[in-house]
């Protein structure tokens, strides 16, 4: 699952170039991880789970807008 989410996230989106998304990115989890935290019994767990959401709720528009500006 890791290196489906780094190729989804990382691959090809030039971050470097937008770095306020990558900031509201980081607040994003910042806020979630706490929350995501009740469910799972430790860290780990709770930060896959907050990676899987945001893949499924993320990856497609991520994927959507790169295929469009291609």
């Amino acid at each position: 699952m890791e290196v489906l989410f780094d190729i989804t996230f990382y691959a090809g989106l030039g971050k470097s170039r937008f770095a306020e998304l990558a900031s509201a990115g980081d607040e994003v989890m910042g806020l979630l991880l706490p929350v995501a935290r009740w469910l799972p019994p430790n860290p780990d767990e709770a930060f896959a789970l907050l990676l899987g959401v945001a893949g499924a709720a993320h990856g497609p528009a991520v994927l959507l807008r790169q295929a469009c500006s291609e």
